[in-house]
């Protein structure tokens, strides 16, 4: 399964409507449920999701899809809602990078939206610097088939999210290419992606 903006979407609105909410209520949930967590956890993310904030929609289903898979995912406007993204300053600088120092790795989730964003490249940037776990989740409307990355992306990795074979559920796959892959959580691990047949 390619991944799909529409599919994102859906899910938004069909969490939104079983929980008859808004997006701005179920984001506060959510900052509840996540601290009440964190808190007990220790704040530390498996995936540190870089987007567009005219995405945000999109980016709630992503958030909710890897949360119910098992993921810890930091959203800098579900997590620390006060920052102020919209400009460029020190301060929301030092509070993503250590976002980003307490995250296993960063999702670079690129749609058509991507180049308006004043901090994706710069959290590509550090992230790549920091530990190198970056890969990028591509994010197609229905009619696509491929999407058009610029060409400094093809460095990294992607993501996937498939069905495992033989198996009802779904996991989240990074590819070095068609054939060569590893389960996420294997690659955080350190596993590099291996050829399949």
């Amino acid at each position: 399964m390619k991944n799909r903006i529409n599919y994102y979407k859906n899910k938004t609105e069909q969490r939104l409507f079983s929980e008859s909410t808004t997006l701005e209520k179920a984001v506060k949930n959510e900052f509840d449920r996540l601290n009440e967590w964190l808190n007990a956890t220790g704040d530390e993310f498996d995936i540190f999701l870089s987007h567009s904030y005219l995405d945000k929609k999109i980016i709630y289903g992503l958030y909710r899809d890897f949360t119910d898979m098992g993921f810890s995912v930091y959203v800098d406007w579900i997590k620390d809602r006060k920052l102020d993204r919209s400009k460029i300053s020190k301060q929301t600088a030092a509070a993503l990078k250590e976002r980003m120092q307490q995250s296993k790795c960063l999702f670079y989730a690129t749609s058509n939206n991507t180049s308006q964003s004043i901090w994706m490249p710069w959290e590509l940037g550090y992230m790549d610097g920091l530990n190198g776990k970056v890969v990028t989740f591509p994010l197609l409307e229905d009619d696509e088939e491929e999407y058009y990355l610029p060409e400094y992306l093809s460095l990294y990795s992607y993501v996937e999210k498939a069905q495992v074979k033989g198996k009802r559920q779904s996991a989240l796959w990074v590819h070095e290419n068609e054939s060569k892959y590893v389960k996420l959580e294997n690659w955080l691990k350190g596993q590099n992606p291996y050829h399949h047949e």
